[in-house]
C-alpha cells in the first residue's frame, strides 16, 4: 500500500475532527458548484490503486468510530458525505498538479470556512 504525503496525513486529521453539521456544510457547498460536483462524477483526480487503498483506509479509520456521533448531530447520510468529502479534498491536495487552482480553491474553500487549515 502506497505511503499518504505527510500534507494529505495532516489534513485528513484535522478535517475528521469537524461535526456533523459543518461536514453537511461542506458536502452541501460542493454540491453546489458544478465544478466540484463533476469531481465527485469522475472521482477525480485519479489516484493508483494503492494509493487509492491507502486514502480510503485512513479517511474511513478516522471517521468510522465518529459515525454515530456524526448521524446524530446532522443526519443519517453525514458519515458517507463526511467520507466523500475528505477523500475528493485529500486527492486535491495529494494531486493539486492535476487539477485547475480555481477548482482547488472552491473545493477546498469550505474545509477552510469550516476552520480546517488546509496546506
Amino acid at each position: 500500500m502506497a505511503a499518504l504525503p505527510p500534507a494529505v496525513t495532516d489534513f485528513i486529521d484535522r478535517a475528521t475532527t469537524l461535526d456533523g453539521t459543518r461536514y453537511q456544510a461542506i458536502e452541501d457547498a460542493h454540491l453546489d458548484s458544478d465544478e466540484v460536483a463533476e469531481l465527485y462524477g469522475t472521482r477525480g483526480p485519479l489516484l493508483s490503486a494503492s494509493e487509492s487503498a491507502a486514502l480510503d483506509t485512513y479517511v474511513r479509520g478516522r471517521l468510522r468510530p465518529r459515525g454515530d456521533e456524526l448521524r446524530t448531530l446532522a443526519g443519517v447520510a453525514t458519515i458517507s458525505g463526511a467520507i466523500a468529502t475528505t477523500m475528493l479534498a485529500a486527492r486535491l491536495i495529494w494531486h493539486r498538479d492535476r487539477v485547475a487552482p480555481e477548482v482547488f480553491e472552491i473545493a477546498l474553500a469550505p474545509f477552510r470556512d469550516a476552520g480546517v487549515d488546509v496546506s
